[in-house]
């Protein structure tokens, strides 16, 4: 909940989730001489990447491993993410010990490499024609 009084525009300006940033020291620098002289809001992203970033010309870089949604419960993937969101105590206790094994680097590398094969094999079959009798792979 945002009251009228502590912020009057409609819409936030683009900020980025709460969960982590990734950022230069003069980046870090520049929003918190901003933020010494820009009124205080209590939804820190919203203010921080937000309303100071906009303020201080700052722009935003995407990162896709900055995740926003729960995704299905996968060691291997969880294992390249920097930050998640809308796990359980108990999953990320979970999610924690199987990262750790020690040969989850091995396994995932495994399953990364028979993933590509069936990709690669349904990709030449979905794109398999006959003509004049022949099987034609694009």
């Amino acid at each position: 909940y945002m009251p009228k009084y502590m912020y009057e525009a409609k819409m936030y300006p683009n900020y980025l989730s709460g969960t982590g940033y990734v950022m230069s020291t003069d980046v870090a620098e520049t929003l918190f001489q901003t933020a010494l002289h820009t009124p205080l809001l209590h939804l820190e992203d919203v203010y921080l990447t937000g309303i100071c970033a906009k303020t201080a010309g700052i722009r935003a870089i995407n990162n896709e491993n900055f995740n926003l949604d729960k995704i299905n419960f996968d060691s291997c993937m969880y294992q390249t993410l920097i930050s998640i969101h809308y796990n359980t105590p108990l999953e990320l206790r979970d999610l924690y010990f199987r990262i750790h094994r020690l040969n989850l680097k091995e396994i995932c590398k495994i399953q990364k490499e028979a993933q590509a094969r069936i990709n690669t094999t349904s990709r030449y079959r979905r794109k398999t024609t006959r003509r004049k009798g022949l099987n034609i792979c694009y």
